[in-house]
């Protein structure tokens, strides 16, 4: 495993504005390759369409959670949504950040991968996933959820 790092000063810092985030790998033309081979494999077996078809049962899963009163928005775009988390009479303060840290480590032990962003819960199934197993990924986050607001008397 190889690390490196560059340490600069400010002047060398300024001159190079044109390329904040340069990585040796960032314009390799192997990956290039893969990236088109990756798109036109989206786009022969349909699986944008498809990731709409789902998101559409995704977001539908998660607004059963809607009736919590910490949940303030749940939002989605294919087979990517969050749910957000507030507390208070308008719920702009967040959860706490243990809590949140909670639910997600419930939700993992129960086998669902998400992640936390900020006073969100972040789901983001593979393409691939299937009707029955998305609604079986989504039961188990909402049990994950339950609980862990069960037992911090929320």
């Amino acid at each position: 495993l190889f690390r490196s790092a560059t340490i600069v000063g400010p002047d060398i810092r300024e001159s190079l504005k044109l390329f904040p985030d340069i990585h040796t790998f960032g314009g390799h033309p192997a990956s290039v390759v893969a990236a088109l081979a990756a798109l036109s494999i989206y786009e022969s077996d349909g699986l944008v369409d498809r990731a709409k078809e789902l998101g559409v049962e995704l977001l539908g899963g998660l607004q059963r959670l809607s009736d919590l009163p910490i949940v303030t928005d749940v939002r989605g775009l294919g087979l990517w949504a969050a749910v957000e988390f507030g507390t208070g009479p308008d719920g702009r303060e967040p959860l706490a950040q243990e809590t949140l840290r909670a639910m997600v480590l419930r939700a993992r032990a129960l086998g669902v991968l998400v992640s936390q962003n900020a006073r969100s819960i972040e789901l983001a199934p593979p393409y691939i996933i299937t009707s029955e197993e998305l609604a079986d990924g989504l039961a188990r986050f909402e049990q994950a959820v339950r609980e862990v607001m069960a037992d911090s008397g929320h």
